[in-house]
């Protein structure tokens, strides 16, 4: 077996032991009853915290992240419904204007009847 092969064998093993230690809760307890006081106890300690603490950070930046997408998002649509009601309003004024102006042809086309039809009974 090469080196390779065995540093890898040996990180699987490490990985494996660590699972099932960190899944049992009693297991956890007592390794770290065990560890406590212990130069390799600190160590991993502070190193958990350290990696906690990146872990944390990374999750806030993350949330701000989605926050920030969140408020775009809720600005687009607001825009969108500002854009379609304007829309709306415009092309209603439009429509009141072409009836407007159709109710007024249509008057201006009964008048020109009317006087057209006084003028062939006067005749």
């Amino acid at each position: 077996m090469s080196k390779q092969n065995v540093i890898f064998v040996a990180g699987v093993g490490v990985g494996i032991g660590a699972t099932l230690v960190l899944s049992n809760r009693e297991m956890r307890t007592r390794l770290e009853k065990a560890l406590l006081g212990t130069p390799l106890g600190t160590a991993l300690r502070k190193r958990s915290k350290s990696v906690a603490k990146r872990v944390s950070v990374a999750l806030s930046e993350a949330e701000g992240t989605l926050r920030k997408g969140e408020r775009a998002i809720g600005d687009i649509t607001n825009q969108v419904k500002h854009r379609i009601d304007y829309t709306a309003e415009t092309a209603k004024k439009v429509i009141d204007k072409v009836a407007d102006t159709s109710k007024g042809a249509a008057h201006k086309a009964g008048d020109h009847l009317e006087r057209t039809g006084r003028r062939l009974q006067a005749v």
